[in-house]
Order: structure tokens, then C-alpha cells, then sequence
């Protein structure tokens, strides 16, 4: 892969992941047929374009003390003719804010930033909002004012706002300039497999003008059983616990780049597009039955995971993990939004916020009261997608891929309260194109990658050391 070609896939990883708008394409394809949870058709009314309303956001979920907090936003409306979509459009909106959790929320008429060229509407929050030892709590509605046309963001409004937590316990760690080409060897390569469509292969698309796609996704449960998804060839590759290769898994997906969560009893949560309509969220049976199909609440998502009550869906243009299931009773989009967090839900009643601000990295371990523990994790080196920040026992491990403008790497950290007791750096092995944020999987005291060369996939296990 060329130097050219590395720097723009980075460069689409970053803005892909910050949540950054999709455009009225996807906003328009809210027309398409969706299915119900049932697995069913259902024909979705017709949509106006001209009604449409788009927007990106990315929420300051984690502020620091004395730090002045802007809420920005770009809205996207129809254009007047059909040369051109997703032009920016003249309009307005209002954000509304409060302090903490509860109480009345004060509006905030969002203006114009002329000098920007990302999130050109822009809200000052007061100082005494910001500032709040229990954060605060927000939401917005922005409209076009060609046409009326309005959007609420995160969707819930008042009822499920988006909430900004104050780091507090904070721990600052200075990375430095990163060295490249000192990457650490994996313990163990715990599955190798060929391109191709046969047994034991895994399926390849693209071309010469393409990024080749290879499989999506992957997950490893507690006890070491690895599941591959070859969404190309439509099926699962499994791996028992002592690493002896099972029978594959026929699987009734797409074909499509999608994300995959492994349940406790082994059912498996296929994310993924239904073409030019909405996210769904697939459910399978261990045997690879399919069980029922869940719309999703937003019109984009890129994560899945494994809450405490189900799986948990990161959703846009939200930026919130949300629950897709209630135990074993399927959530409606409505319910979807109203259950929205800011953190990703732990099976401990925790959860993890992460927010990337250019060359630094925020992480929290949240708990009721708020935040429990933080860390400011400044680079020297340009940092882009966080691809993990999990707890490990008392300790937190991340993954974050760093690069310039001919390399990339990864780079893993193993922190446990001041210290830094693990770092290390891995080899991209990103050959072929997965789900934006599927890479590595925390299994015990082990990190697993999904990588890819020119002549296969592959998973590399990694032993943190950690008891």
C-alpha cells in the first residue's frame, strides 16, 4: 500500500470515528424498506427531501476544571437543486443546558462561527454550568430555516440529553514522539486462514481502484473462544476454547461491512447496514438460525458490545452507546433513545467514557456518583481512533492508533492508578479494511488483534501480564 493511499485511509478513520456527518445520503435513505423486530418487511412512509435535516456533533463528554466548553455544530440541508448534497444551509438553533441532572435547562441561541470551517454553529456554555462539579447535561434543536425543518440531538431531547462529565482523580501521562518499527511480537497467532471461499478460508472484496475488504469483525469470549465474522462468504468461523476449529457458521447477513458481539450462551449480534437504509442489528442463534432483526434509533452506528442487560450499540449522530435489547426483549428505536449514555455500560454497573481531543486522549471510569477515575493522555505523534479502553481487574487498557503522514502503528497502555505499568507498540497488519473499530478484543488478561497481509487474516493474542 502506497504512502498516499495509508495517509487518506487514516485520515477517513479520523473523521469516520469522530461522528462527523454521513449527509443527506443517509438521512434520505430513511425511505428505504427497513424490517421490523420481528424479521419482517415493513414499508417505511415516503420522506420529503426537501424537509430533511442533517447534523454532526461531537460532544465534550469529558471537560476539564477551568476548561471554557463550546457546543458545535455543522447542519447539512437538502441543496436547492440536485448538483451537489450535503451543502452546508442557513441555519439556526437553540441549545439548551443545565447543570448536573435535573432542573429546568436555559437556552442558548447557537450563532454563527464565520472563522470556522468545521462546527460553524456555535454555544458558549456559562462558566457556572461548565464549571459544575456534576457536569452538565444538554441537548439541541437545530433548524433549516429554508424549509422549517428542525432536529433534535441526541434525539431523547429533554428527556435523554447528552451529559458532559468533569474528570476528577485526574492522571496526566505524556507520551512523547512515538517511535516507530519497535513493535512487540504476539505470544501466540491463535488463528490463521487463507483468502478464498472454501473451508476454513475467509472471503475477499475489492479491487485494483478499492480497498480490499476482508472480514469485519471478531470477538473472543472469557474463556478463549474465538469467533471470526466472514461477512463476505456469509458466515462465522469459530475456535473452541483449547483453539480446535469448529464447524462454520452459516449467517444470513448482508455481505456488508458490519461489527459482531458474542453472547454468553453463544448467540451471536451481527451490526450492520440493510443497503441504503438504517442500521440493524441481526441476532443469531449459536447453530446460526436467525432469530429476529432490530431496527436501530440513528441513522449510523459503528459499535457493538455487550452491556449488562444485552447488547449495547454505539449510535450517530448521538455519540451514545445505545441498549438495543432489555434482556431478551428487543428495544424499540423510541426506547433506544430515551436509555442513551455517554459511557459504555460495564456487566459492574461502571462504565467507560472516552473522548479524543486532537493529540490528546481523555478516558473516565464512571460510576453513579460520576467520575470515578480519569486520565489525560497527551502525544507528541498524532493520535486517531481510540480502538479499546476497557478496565482490566483494577487496571485500564487502551488502544489508540498513532501515525503520520507514512506510517501508522498502535500503541497499547496498560495503566494502573499513576502508573504506566505496560506500554507497547503494534503493527497496524491492516492490509485488508475490517468495521472501523474492531481490531482488538480484551479477553482475560489477554489482548487479541484482527490483522490481515496479502495472503490471509490472522488473530495474534498478546499477554498483558496483568493477574
Amino acid at each position: 500500500m502506497s504512502a498516499s493511499r495509508r495517509s487518506h485511509r487514516v485520515r477517513l478513520v479520523v473523521a469516520g470515528c469522530a461522528g462527523l456527518a454521513a449527509g443527506l445520503i443517509a438521512a434520505a435513505a430513511l425511505v428505504a424498506t427497513a424490517e421490523d423486530a420481528t424479521g419482517n418487511a415493513n414499508d417505511r412512509p415516503s420522506l420529503d427531501p426537501a424537509q430533511l435535516i442533517d447534523a454532526a456533533h461531537l460532544p465534550p463528554v469529558l471537560t476539564a476544571p477551568g476548561e471554557p466548553v463550546e457546543l458545535r455544530y455543522d447542519v447539512y440541508c437538502p441543496p436547492p437543486d440536485e448538483s451537489e448534497s450535503g451543502a452546508p444551509c442557513d441555519a439556526g438553533g437553540t441549545v439548551f443546558v443545565r447543570a448536573g441532572e435535573e432542573g429546568a435547562f436555559a437556552s442558548i441561541p447557537l450563532v454563527v462561527d464565520p472563522h470556522a470551517a468545521e462546527g460553524r454553529l456555535v454555544a458558549r456554555v456559562p462558566a457556572e454550568v461548565a464549571g459544575s462539579p456534576a457536569g452538565f447535561s444538554y441537548y439541541a434543536v437545530v433548524r433549516n430555516r429554508a424549509s422549517g425543518a428542525s432536529l433534535t440531538l441526541p434525539a431523547g431531547g429533554a428527556a435523554a440529553p447528552q451529559r458532559s462529565l468533569r474528570l476528577r482523580n485526574i492522571t496526566e501521562l505524556e507520551l512523547g514522539t512515538h517511535a516507530f518499527g519497535a513493535v512487540r511480537r504476539p505470544a501466540e497467532r491463535v488463528f490463521t486462514a487463507r483468502w478464498g471461499d472454501g473451508a476454513g478460508e475467509v472471503g475477499l472484496e475489492g479491487g485494483r481502484e478499492m480497498q480490499p475488504l476482508g472480514p469485519a469483525s471478531f470477538d473472543v469470549r472469557p474463556d478463549g473462544r474465538l469467533t471470526v465474522l466472514d461477512q463476505v462468504n456469509r458466515r462465522a468461523l469459530r475456535l473452541s476454547a483449547r483453539g480446535a476449529a469448529a464447524p462454520a457458521v452459516p449467517l444470513a447477513v448482508n455481505g456488508t461491512l458490519a461489527d459482531l458481539a458474542v453472547g454468553e450462551r453463544g448467540e451471536l449480534w451481527v451490526l450492520e447496514t440493510a443497503g441504503l437504509g438504517a442500521p440493524l442489528l441481526r441476532e443469531f442463534a449459536p447453530s446460526g438460525d436467525a432469530l429476529r432483526v432490530v431496527p436501530l434509533a440513528e441513522r449510523t452506528a459503528s459499535q457493538i458490545r455487550v452491556g449488562p442487560h444485552g447488547p449495547v450499540v454505539k449510535q450517530y449522530p448521538s455519540e451514545e452507546w445505545l441498549p438495543a435489547f432489555d434482556g431478551r426483549t428487543p428495544l424499540g428505536p423510541l426506547a433506544q433513545t430515551v436509555r442513551g449514555e455517554s459511557a459504555r455500560p460495564l456487566g459492574d454497573g461502571r462504565g467507560v467514557v472516552v473522548l479524543r481531543v486532537q493529540n490528546e486522549l481523555r478516558v473516565a471510569l464512571v460510576d453513579r456518583a460520576g467520575v470515578a477515575r480519569s486520565w489525560r493522555i497527551r502525544s507528541d505523534t498524532p493520535l486517531a481512533e481510540v480502538q479499546l479502553a476497557e478496565p482490566l481487574g483494577d487496571r485500564m487498557v487502551v488502544v489508540v492508533r498513532t501515525y503520520t503522514e507514512r506510517r501508522d502503528e498502535f500503541v497499547v497502555l496498560v495503566l494502573a492508578g499513576e502508573q504506566v505499568v505496560s506500554r507497547f507498540s503494534v503493527a497496524s497488519a491492516d492490509w485488508a479494511e475490517t468495521a472501523p473499530l474492531s481490531r482488538f478484543r480484551l479477553a482475560g488478561s489477554s489482548l487479541y488483534q484482527l490483522g490481515s497481509t496479502r495472503d490471509g487474516v490472522h488473530v495474534d493474542r498478546f499477554d498483558l501480564e496483568v493477574t
